[in-house]
């Protein structure tokens, strides 16, 4: 991948939430290039199948990610460079987060891009590691639905009706 600063690498926090709110189509809209490692894409496929055990729905929204995959929308990345394998290495070894927070910081760092989270640990842990980071805070979500109302794809109505929808589902803002 090359270094390009409007590379936003995802979290998978970041997926669920859009999928609990039934409004990944955002992410189309959103302006630059997105992408999730191997190892978020194993979190997100993990997440699919244990919710179809509990929430069918939830499942299928879900899913709905795996179609932002097909299309282009999102692609997957790895680190691949020896300096990025071995930060991937020593933050594993510091087990504080987990591999999609820990592949993903990697990957922003090694291609120059912005990591995208609502993990607490992983943004502090990043700002600390000089990775770029969405936002003033751990809240990616929000900072992508501000973004996107300042690009005048939403409306101020409707991040507030989106901040609804997502509080429901115990996002905090």
């Amino acid at each position: 991948m090359n270094s390009n600063p409007s590379t936003y690498v995802l979290d998978n926090t970041v997926l669920t939430n859009f999928s609990r709110i039934e409004r990944l189509d955002l992410l189309t809209a959103f302006s630059g290039n997105l992408c999730i490692t191997r190892e978020v894409r194993q979190e997100m496929e993990a997440g699919i199948a244990g919710s179809a055990k509990k929430d069918a729905s939830l499942s299928q929204r879900l899913a709905g990610t795996r179609e932002l995959l097909a299309t282009g929308v999102i692609a997957v990345e790895s680190p691949s460079s020896l300096d990025g394998l071995a930060l991937y290495a020593e933050l594993q070894g510091g087990q504080v987060l987990g591999k999609g927070e820990i592949s993903s910081m990697v990957l922003a760092l090694e291609c120059g891009g912005i990591f995208v989270t609502d993990d607490e640990k992983a943004w502090k842990e990043s700002k600390k590691r000089g990775v770029q980071v969405f936002g003033i805070d751990y809240l990616g979500t929000k900072w992508i639905l501000r973004d996107l109302v300042a690009s005048s794809v939403i409306t101020e109505q409707n991040f507030e009706e989106l901040r609804g929808l997502l509080s429901k589902n115990r996002y905090i803002f």
